[in-house]
């Protein structure tokens, strides 16, 4: 064998033995398992640790739930009542405060996801009353231009048909109550003693006597430009009124009365009295500038019915709400301002005067635009949607458990 060769067998000996007697340092590896990878991004399952209010949603526009592992981006959570979700408000890893959706029974059931997390949070029971609920015993014919209420939780409703009607507090109508009205155009009315005073935004006060039903003509100013479109009563039984462009009014009587000043060249869209303070919601119509533009002010109410100086209470036009125009302020017995309004997402409000804060009242189960507002004699708050509007065509007559008596209305004393 030729020496060359004898060599190159021997050199691929020498490497064959080396290959055996290496110690192999690579093995095989399969991929990791998916299921590992999925269990690494899993999150802890959500945990409800409490509700609040506890057991019972009562009349709480907002529902607090704490717990555990939840997320604070608000996105990331999902919260429903008997498979309807609720719009979440704010969110932390341990407590998520949500509006109150419109869910109705003694049995609901709580429930939470969060992303990432593969278990649901449950809650049940939890009772959910009705909260806001059609009042009257209305058609869809029927269209409601404005309403009031006396001391007994008698409604007085004015109709579009040019009738005043009576409901009692169950929502029945008393037939013994039918009233003529010399308009389908009412904007407001207010009960004082055994009167209801009526106002279209022109320049009579009607009213009406509770016995007899007839409405007559109670003051007619001599200038029709003053057009009262909102009225209601102090203590000692002056009536206030306001228009657009006709100043703040006080009457005393039929034959006494006068202008108080302040808002000769605004339009006052609602008045309120409220412990012997004259609420005004109004919106400015001049051409020079002005520091408030749309707002509510308030003003101490004398003896004699006349008014103190203008009092700033809320700049609405520099708050988020500002592209709405309000309809009626009234206040709960514990002094939360209830703001009625136009607004697409919030038509009632409720502001507190010394936190500055608005919350909304029963978020997306109020319809909109509210026109009016105005409290019974317990914790009901009546409201009348899209004024003057058939009832199959958006119309409707509400009546809402805010879970807090109203403040207390002169005129039914």
């Amino acid at each position: 064998m030729p020496m060359h060769q004898e060599t190159l067998k021997k050199a691929l000996w020498v490497v064959m033995a080396a290959l055996v007697a290496m110690p192999w340092g690579c093995e095989y590896k399969a991929p990791p398992s998916p299921w590992e990878e999925f269990e690494k991004e899993v999150k802890a399952p959500p945990e409800i640790h409490a509700v609040i209010p506890e057991a019972d949603a009562g009349c709480a526009s907002e529902i607090i739930i704490k717990g555990a592992h939840f997320s604070p981006v608000i996105t990331e959570n999902n919260v429903y009542f008997n498979n309807k979700p609720a719009v979440i408000k704010t969110a932390s890893d341990t407590e998520l405060v949500v509006y109150r959706p419109n869910v109705v029974g003694d049995s609901v059931a709580i429930k939470i996801t969060v992303a990432g997390a593969v278990e649901i949070a449950q809650f049940f029971p939890y009772r959910m009353k009705a909260v806001v609920e059609k009042f009257g015993p209305f058609s869809g014919l029927d269209a409601i231009v404005a309403f009031t209420v006396d001391k007994n939780e008698n409604v007085y409703v004015a109709m579009s048909n040019n009738t005043v009607i009576r409901l009692d507090a169950q929502g029945f109508q008393d037939l013994s109550f039918l009233s003529k009205a010399p308009s389908s155009l009412w904007r407001d009315m207010k009960v004082y003693g055994d009167w209801v005073y009526l106002v279209r935004a022109n320049n009579v006060i009607y009213r009406a006597s509770i016995s007899d039903t007839v409405v007559v003509e109670y003051v007619t100013l001599p200038n029709r430009s003053d057009r009262i479109r909102t009225i209601d009563f102090d203590s000692n039984g002056h009536l206030f009124g306001g228009g657009k462009n006709s100043d703040l009014m006080v009457f005393r009587s039929a034959t006494d009365y006068q202008k108080l000043g302040f808002y000769a060249q605004y339009e006052i869209l609602s008045l309120r009295v409220y412990q012997e303070y004259l609420y005004v919601a109004a919106n400015y119509t001049g051409t020079q500038p002005v520091s408030v533009a749309k707002g509510i002010w308030r003003h101490a109410i004398q003896s004699d019915g006349t008014v103190g100086a203008q009092e700033p209470v809320l700049d609405w036009s520099a708050t988020p709400y500002a592209s709405a125009t309000i309809s009626t302020i009234t206040f709960s017995e514990n002094g939360v301002m209830y703001i009625a309004s136009d607004h697409p997402e919030y038509p009632i409000l409720m502001y507190n005067m010394n936190t500055g804060e608005f919350k909304p009242l029963f978020y997306k189960i109020i319809p909109s635009p509210v026109d009016q507002i105005m409290w019974g004699n317990s914790t009901f708050l009546y409201a009348l949607v899209n004024r003057n509007t058939r009832f199959d065509r958006g119309g409707n007559f509400l009546r809402i458990d805010t879970g807090e008596m109203g403040a207390f209305y002169y005129g039914r004393q």
